[in-house]
């Protein structure tokens, strides 16, 4: 059974050439990451120091509300003794 030719020359369902076109769309979705990534750097790192900040915010938050849990009267007083 002879391969069956797609509209581009170089492509073909059958035998050898499925293998050569997966490797150059992985190629090219490479391209595209870095293509991606060189462009939009800056709004990346952004996004990145907002989530540490985010998360060091709330470790504060947390560590503030345990210290004052008691004197609210959130937390009854005998346990903490």
């Amino acid at each position: 059974m002879p391969p069956v030719k797609n509209s581009r020359k170089d492509e073909c369902k059958l035998g050898r050439g499925v293998v050569q076109m997966t490797v150059e769309v992985e190629a090219e979705r490479s391209s595209d990451w870095k293509r991606f990534m060189n462009k939009h750097w800056k709004v990346v790192a952004i996004f990145v120091l907002a989530i540490i900040l985010a998360a060091a915010f709330a470790v504060y938050v947390f560590w503030w509300f345990t210290g004052y849990a008691q004197t609210t009267g959130l937390v009854p007083s005998t346990l903490g003794s």
